[in-house]
């Protein structure tokens, strides 16, 4: 029988221990507080514009059009459902998002608590005689580390956080169901895998990681739940060992699966496959280091320019890292019964790194990807203080204070940073004078200031110093094209850039820009003419580092459309529209069509395009929330009055 459910000596302790848990929190809540003034930064612009989609309005039809906007499947719709609670469109003010993110952070931070507490109660009382404690330094170094502020002063990372919650959910119902003597053993043992697969979905429908959830419960049964899940007869055992253990399996079937489509989405990044599983090592023993030694640098997002491993000896950290690895994996598999705490941390850690620091082409490094991985060493390191001998412990718990009492100095610091998008910026550029993303960071700063001068050397120093980064002469360009035109040869070398540079997922974002410019009344102070964007685009499509990639060239195609329906051309619209539509099929694009074609009074031509908008196929569970059928209805009752309309006029 499991023994582990969180117990306290008397109500007293209990009363005591929830003072002292609402005490943290709310200094947790102080140390963060002074970053909710900051700006939107990187990720949160692209997720968050789309609340535009609802215009102020939240009924069935804008909430699918939302919901459909955030990319990928299912497009992490509890998150984005959750985005609701501050605002309903775009642009808006971060405040609310940064503060309501803390509150999250909160609530995690108290589920971390619980979880840990019943993980100490499956070790020997004997070792460890107050559990509560052992919780509440666990649970007050997660909150207070430093690392903490990137995830949550990102507002898109609630989607982290979101998910975390759930999975901590997930697996404390886990273990309360495995401790269920009511219930008989095998549906213990039934129950508990359903509740994993309940709160996984859960988290998945906020977050990817969420399918981790079934890592950290595997990382439980081979460790601290081991001697427990042994009690089980033959049959329930291998059920929920190998129950568990199977969807951790799948993601490396699904791996070897979808590893032609894996190589080809390494083509628009700037390191290879083989390059990414050289470097992840370095970067884990660098989250490793940062997580148990909190220093006052670091905590920021733009790590673009992290140097990828391009052999075992380059760079000479490569090796020693990969070693060190495999060396903590097997002495944690081999030390899973003679010290289970150890085992557990390990494995938790590289568990919670399966999806984003394995084969999938992210970008190489992210703090907010140890949100809940950091729990395990920080659970081993909270144990060890209060596992040692009476003799030595009050040194460690000295150690402990120490510890907490810089980790929320330099959150406190740091949040004063994150508030200040001035000083954010400027920081940000000198820990990482090397990336891309922080010199433009730094450029938008000076721009938004009014310094134009300022932001236009800034780029034209970055230019020099990374000439490989075309993207940086666009926005260069498109600094004068806002602020003072542009002129013919800074057009024309554009245009040339655009035929043979490297793929940059900014530079479609900038030809948007221009394009609004070219169709709208300004035309960068009269400088900027439609042909022109044309040629831009054209360019870029005749470039097979873009033409390779066809959700770019839809975009690309859309952005020609836009052209055309200035100038008034319907035949270039339509055409423009269906290659757009051919290299990512979207139902929204035959449905414009359709409005376009409407106004132009084509109605057979209107229906023939609400049809394929009808018939797009939209993947699971994205077709549940937009329901074209019925958003197009009106569209079809248009089309068909106006049909009759024009059959009237005929026969008269």
């Amino acid at each position: 029988m499991f023994d582990h459910a969180p117990e306290f000596r008397s109500q007293k302790e209990v009363y005591c221990i929830g003072l002292v848990l609402w005490i943290l929190l709310l200094f947790t809540a102080w140390c963060f507080w002074p970053a909710i003034t900051g700006p939107f930064v990187f990720d949160d612009f692209p997720n968050l514009q789309n609340l535009g989609q609802l215009n102020g309005r939240i009924n069935h039809e804008s909430l699918g059009y939302y919901l459909y906007a955030f990319l990928g499947n299912p497009g992490r719709p509890l998150a984005a459902l959750s985005f609701l609670i501050e605002d309903s469109t775009w642009p808006t003010l971060p405040a609310a998002f940064k503060r309501d993110n803390i509150l999250f952070h909160l609530i995690a931070g108290s589920l971390v608590f619980w979880l840990t507490l019943s993980l100490v109660k499956l070790r020997n009382r004997k070792i460890i005689t107050a559990p509560a404690l052992v919780a509440l330094a666990c649970a007050a170094m997660w909150l207070l580390q430093p690392m903490q502020l990137s995830t949550t002063m990102l507002v898109v990372q609630r989607m982290t956080i979101l998910s975390m919650i759930f999975m901590l959910a997930g697996l404390m119902a886990y273990l309360k169901i495995l401790d269920s003597a009511r219930l008989p053993e095998f549906a213990r043992v039934a129950l508990a895998g359903i509740a994993l697969a309940l709160f996984g979905t859960i988290a998945l429908l906020c977050k990817e990681n969420g399918a981790l959830i079934f890592a950290y419960a595997t990382a439980l049964n081979l460790t601290l739940l081991r001697e427990r899940v042994l009690g089980f007869r033959p049959f329930n055992r291998r059920l929920l060992q190998w129950g568990v253990a199977a969807p951790v399996l799948a993601l490396f079937v699904l791996a070897l699966i979808y590893r032609d489509t894996l190589s080809q989405e390494y083509a628009n990044v700037d390191f290879t496959l083989g390059q990414r599983l050289l470097t992840e090592p370095r970067i884990l023993f660098q989250y490793l280091g940062m997580i148990l030694l909190p220093r006052i640098g670091g905590q920021g997002i733009f790590h673009d320019d992290y140097v990828a491993s391009h052999s075992l000896f380059s760079p000479a950290s490569t090796i020693f890292a990969l070693i060190g690895v495999l060396a903590l994996l097997c002495s944690a598999v081999w030390l899973r019964r003679r010290n289970p705490v150890y085992s557990f941390a390990v494995l938790w850690f590289f568990a919670g790194h399966l999806i984003e620091s394995t084969v999938v082409p992210l970008e190489l490094y992210f703090e907010h990807r140890n949100y809940l991985p950091m729990v395990g060493p920080l659970f081993a390191l909270a144990y060890l203080v209060f596992a040692i001998p009476r003799n030595y412990r009050n040194a460690a718990v000295a150690v402990l204070v120490i510890w907490l009492g810089t980790a929320a100095l330099l959150t406190r610091y740091n949040a004063g940073i994150w508030g200040d998008r001035g000083k954010l910026t400027l920081v940000w550029a000198r820990q990482s004078p090397n990336s891309i993303r922080a010199v433009q960071a730094l450029a938008s700063f000076y721009n938004d200031l009014g310094d134009h001068q300022l932001a236009r050397d800034t780029f034209d120093a970055a230019v020099v110093r990374f000439p490989e980064h075309k993207e940086l002469q666009f926005q260069r360009v498109l600094l004068d094209c806002l602020d003072r035109g542009v002129t013919r040869d800074q057009w024309q070398s554009l245009v040339k850039i655009a035929a043979n540079t490297r793929y940059s997922r900014a530079i479609p974002d900038v030809v948007s820009t221009f394009v609004g410019e070219a169709i709208g009344t300004d035309r960068c102070h009269g400088t900027l003419r439609s042909v022109d964007a044309r040629w831009l685009i054209f360019s870029l499509l005749a470039n097979p580092n873009f033409s390779r990639d066809d959700d770019t060239r839809g975009y690309m195609h859309y952005e020609l459309a836009k052209l055309a329906l200035a100038d008034r051309d319907l035949d270039g619209l339509m055409h423009q529209m269906d290659l757009s539509y051919a290299f990512r099929p979207n139902p929204l694009v035959p449905r414009e069509q359709a409005i376009h074609l409407l106004s132009a009074g084509l109605p057979d031509q209107a229906l023939h395009y609400l049809d394929i908008s009808d018939h797009t196929p939209i993947p699971w569970p994205k077709r549940w929330m937009l329901d074209m059928k019925t958003n197009n209805l009106p569209l079809r009752q248009s089309a068909a009055q106006m049909k009759l309309q024009l059959q009237r006029k005929s026969t008269h």
